[in-house]
């Protein structure tokens, strides 16, 4: 059996595809458990790690895109 995280993100739950720290913050990938071609990126809150809150602006999600793209397509 493998143990897969689970989110709870607006009444819906998500679970962790990767999580990667990219300049010192980390930033997850998540897909929604009912439909997996729906996904999102989450940053840990720097004061509470528990914590996911939304990337800040467009140019933060692009960065974090590219990055888990690159890793992906390797």
């Amino acid at each position: 059996m493998v143990d897969v995280d689970i989110y709870v993100i607006n009444d819906e739950e998500y679970y962790l595809i990767d999580e990667l720290e990219i300049k010192g913050t980390s930033y997850l990938y998540l897909s929604k458990v009912e439909d997996e071609e729906f996904f999102m990126f989450r940053k840990r809150d720097k004061d509470d790690p528990e914590v996911l809150v939304t990337l800040d602006n467009e140019e933060e999600v692009k960065m974090v895109a590219l990055v888990f793209a690159n890793k992906v397509l390797g």
